[in-house]
């Protein structure tokens, strides 16, 4: 049942409460995206803040390596209400350093400082980063928690989540209470301060958008606080654009009062920040709504993704991020194959690695490449088989041949939430036949790029190594 206008009050009144008892100007901590225009040297730094802050704030960034503070003007400020949980979001953008530059940043309420962090820009151009992958994570529970500070003291330079991001509904009230205090806590006991010096980047998973037939994410009648996707992520509008009142993009079911106001919260991020593409380092990545609302076959979307990817051909690596997998072993989701159909695009394009969620437990494919069947469509409610020709690059074993003659699919959907543990995968006899890895540990992706080098481990959270591979262009 959705939670009552007073039950929410509640809710806002007990946070509050917990937030004055450490950071009183604040609702939710600061935490760094990648803004709007993403590129090197940029990034967007967001909080959210009581309604009744008594003055207003202040951000000073600089480099780490300077002793000069610089003032950005005053943050642009959005009042989220239309849950009857009334806060105030907050966001600075950030540019004019070297990318890669450490800095410092701090805000003041009035003239009391109140936040002090350490970060670093996006690095332009350069061979050498970490980042780690990881999905369906917040769950509230013990193992989101283990993974969030693995990540944290792998000191990586970014993280990108595949997917259901917030369990079960996408809602406002996940995010603070599963999400935030998980990936943004000083506390080891309770996560690790991830938020407020490593950039994260998200996919959209069925969680956050889109949960089959009652599409309870943007179901706001019920929930009222669904869809924090487009409230709290700052990310990129490059994507294929649509209008909000368009069909094929997240349904949103409300009256005609909450949807407006929903809409004047989101701005311009609904509903085209579901897909979006960015340059990190000396990678391509691009990240897709694969809910199966998003025909990636009809024309605007196609054009637009063949667009992004032929603008890649300058960068030494290109990376694919989104939630269904085309390729997985085992029951769970097995006929939610409709992504397959952007599979010959992939390849077309030399896409190296393709990221996915969805199934809760690791899993790597061989390197393959796929010719679909003749579109059949897609099924919004009972999935979408995908058939077609399949060529598996069975040499390729990532230790002593290294060169993929196609894309490795990698599942990554372990990030917390209750592990898919099929005991007859544990047999490499009952896994599909493309399937090289599998694994049911909470775990996440570890990628060390160093120039024409990629090196990918599994890591669970007991630091043990459950994959191993290396990829060489």
């Amino acid at each position: 049942m959705a939670l009552t206008v007073a039950l929410y009050l509640a809710l806002f009144l007990f946070l509050r409460m917990v937030a004055a008892d450490s950071e009183p100007a604040f609702f939710i901590s600061p935490y760094l995206q990648l803004g709007k225009s993403a590129g090197a040297g940029k990034l967007a730094v967001l909080w959210a803040a009581r309604t009744d802050a008594s003055a207003p704030y202040v951000f000073q960034w600089k480099s780490s390596a300077s002793n000069n503070w610089s003032e950005k003007a005053s943050p642009v400020s959005t009042k989220i209400g239309h849950a009857s949980l009334p806060f105030s979001m907050s966001c600075v953008e950030l540019s004019g350093l070297p990318g890669g530059t450490p800095f410092d940043y701090r805000i003041f309420d009035g003239k009391k400082k109140v936040f002090e962090a350490t970060a670093h820009l996006p690095k332009p151009g350069t061979d050498v980063y970490n980042f780690a992958v990881f999905g369906d994570c917040a769950w509230e529970g013990p193992a989101e928690k283990t993974v969030a500070r693995r990540v944290y003291e792998d000191g990586v330079d970014f993280a990108v989540v595949t997917g259901d991001i917030v369990y079960h509904h996408g809602r406002i009230s996940e995010y603070l209470s599963h999400f935030f205090p998980v990936y943004n806590s000083e506390d080891p006991q309770l996560g690790a301060p991830l938020l407020r010096s490593t950039l994260f980047v998200a996919a959209p998973g069925n969680h956050d958008l889109y949960n089959g037939a009652l599409s309870t994410a943007g179901d706001l009648h019920n929930f009222p606080d669904g869809l924090g996707y487009f409230l709290f992520w700052d990310q990129p509008l490059n994507g294929p654009q649509f209008f909000a009142d368009e069909k094929g993009i997240t349904p949103i079911s409300a009256s005609s009062k909450m949807r407006s106001e929903f809409l004047t919260e989101a701005g311009d991020r609904f509903p085209n920040m579901a897909s979006f593409s960015f340059n990190y380092g000396n990678a391509h990545w691009t990240i897709l709504d694969s809910n199966p609302y998003a025909d990636w076959k009809a024309d605007r979307r196609a054009q637009w993704l063949e667009a992004d990817l032929k603008s890649a051909a300058g960068a030494k690596w290109r990376f694919v991020a989104f939630h269904h997998p085309p390729f997985h072993s085992g029951h769970s989701h097995a006929n939610e194959q409709h992504m397959r159909n952007i599979v010959p695009l992939l390849e077309k394009y030399n896409v190296d690695v393709v990221f996915n969620g969805h199934v809760h437990n690791y899993q790597r494919s061989h390197p393959l490449k796929f010719l679909p069947n003749a579109f059949q469509g897609i099924t919004l409610f009972g999935g979408s088989q995908v058939n077609g020709e399949m060529t598996i690059d069975r040499s390729f074993d990532g230790i002593t041949d290294t060169t993929p003659q196609g894309p490795v699919y990698i599942v990554s959907g372990c990030g917390g939430a209750p592990l898919s543990a099929e005991r007859a995968l544990e047999y490499p006899e009952h896994r599909e036949p493309f399937t090289a890895s599998y694994a049911a540990t909470h775990s996440y992706t570890r990628c060390q790029l160093n120039g024409s080098n990629l090196l990918i481990r599994q890591i669970a959270t007991d630091g043990q190594e459950l994959d191993h591979l290396k990829i060489t262009k």
